[in-house]
């Protein structure tokens, strides 16, 4: 791919590559652990809600990653949560009480919350606005290969040295993404700061942008309703296979395997789709295609049609989550990037519990197929509302696609 020919791009993908691996170490290593050492679910459930809790910062860190320089936010970052790392290594020998080590989870998670948006808003330092949306395809395939490969890797070292060397590994896997980004040098501009800044000023000014950005404020209430439906997949696809297919967890990793190999193809083919389709037809056909089969995948219920329908769903979600981003880096203010990006992942974040909780008690009620129908119709109709007759200037963002971005969008009125 052409892309791949910016150097910038390339070592810093590598350094995604690595550490989204690691990540995945972690995210396998950590249950397990806990689980292992204490035999208890509630510990178990302790632990997945310090994960979580640091989401709720996000609202807030993109005022520090404005005023900070983006490349150097994210080596702090890397080195940071490297150093936490080790010290879970250390300190998992030492047998110390939950409380301690759920602690540093916590705080490695509260340090993660910079990164992502701090790499948002660093990509167009290192790319022209014309490649942003093939770069943001490849990056989700970069990432759902990483995390296929992690999972399954994750899982075979798990067996053969332990879950606490898990710790470790990705330890270094966030030093190598920090020498990758010791290579990438770029003129980079940090707005200066007024005399009357401050963080609530500058917080609120974030949240008064996404909601004047019509295009944002759009994106923001689909990708919210997405997550929500979306988030309780994995419980529900397990359920699903353990029940009405009758299948084994081999079965159940294949299926998973379907929907990341389906991310992959679509954030591949993401640049080509975007220079042959206008995006509102992206963003609208994406979901309703992914709302679409996923019902289907709940009617009928056969493995071999659950494969072919995960491809399908993780194709239109890996085209509609590279598209929207692409989408955000285009009408975003370089000055602000930083604090938008923070509140739309945050937000998306926090309507993953509220997922959970309402598709894990509709779940005792009503039966796994029908669940998979009551995913698939929301999704489906947010799809659609990208046809409605709103004045996000979505139209407008298309010509400027298509003049290599030179034109500005608006607020839109």
């Amino acid at each position: 791919m052409s892309i791949l020919r910016n150097r910038h791009f390339t070592i810093l993908s590598f350094g995604l590559l690595v550490s989204v691996v690691g990540n995945n170490f972690f995210k396998i290593a950590l249950p397990w652990y806990v689980y292992s050492t204490t035999g208890s679910k509630l510990d178990l459930a302790l632990t997945g809600i310090f994960q979580t809790l640091p989401g709720i910062l996000g609202l807030f860190v993109g005022v520090f990653v404005d005023r900070w320089r983006k490349r150097e936010t994210m080596i702090w970052t890397n080195i940071i949560r490297g150093l936490i790392c080790v010290l879970l290594y250390v300190v998992v020998f030492l047998h110390p009480p939950l409380i301690i080590l759920l602690i540093l989870v916590m705080l490695l998670e509260i340090v993660g919350t910079f990164y992502i948006p701090a790499e948002n808003a660093f990509l167009p330092f290192i790319l022209p606005t014309e490649e942003l949306t093939s770069a943001m395809g490849l990056i989700q395939s970069i990432a759902a290969l990483a995390r296929l490969f992690g999972i399954l890797l994750g899982g075979v070292l798990i067996s053969l040295v332990g879950a606490q060397l898990l710790f470790l590994l990705d330890a270094m896997t966030f030093g190598v993404a920090l020498i990758s980004l010791l290579f990438v040098r770029v003129n980079e501009t940090v707005p200066p700061l007024t005399k009357k800044a401050s963080f609530a000023r500058e917080w609120l000014d974030g949240v008064r942008a996404v909601i004047s950005f019509k295009v944002l404020l759009r994106i923001v209430f689909v990708t919210t309703l997405t997550g929500c439906v979306l988030a309780p997949l994995d419980i529900v696809m397990t359920a699903w296979v353990k029940g009405p297919l009758h299948g084994t967890g081999p079965m159940l990793g294949m299926i998973n395997a379907s929907l990341i190999v389906g991310i992959m193809v679509g954030g591949l083919l993401l640049g080509h789709i975007n220079k042959r389709m206008p995006l509102k037809t992206i963003l609208t056909l994406s979901l309703v295609v992914a709302g679409v089969s996923m019902s289907v995948i709940g009617l009928i219920a056969n493995m071999y049609w659950a494969m072919a329908f995960g491809v399908i769903v993780g194709f239109s979600m890996g085209i509609f989550n590279g598209s929207i981003f692409a989408m955000a880096l285009h009408v975003i203010p370089e000055q602000m990037r930083g604090r938008m990006f923070s509140i739309i992942n945050s937000i998306s974040v926090l309507a993953v519990p509220l997922g959970m909780a309402l598709y894990g008690w509709m779940m005792v009620y009503v039966p796994l197929e029908w669940i998979y129908v009551l995913m698939g119709v929301p999704t489906l109709l947010s799809g659609l509302s990208f046809l409605l007759p709103l004045k996000d200037k979505i139209t407008d963002l298309d010509k400027s696609h298509g003049n290599g971005g030179k034109e500005t969008v608006g607020t839109g009125s």
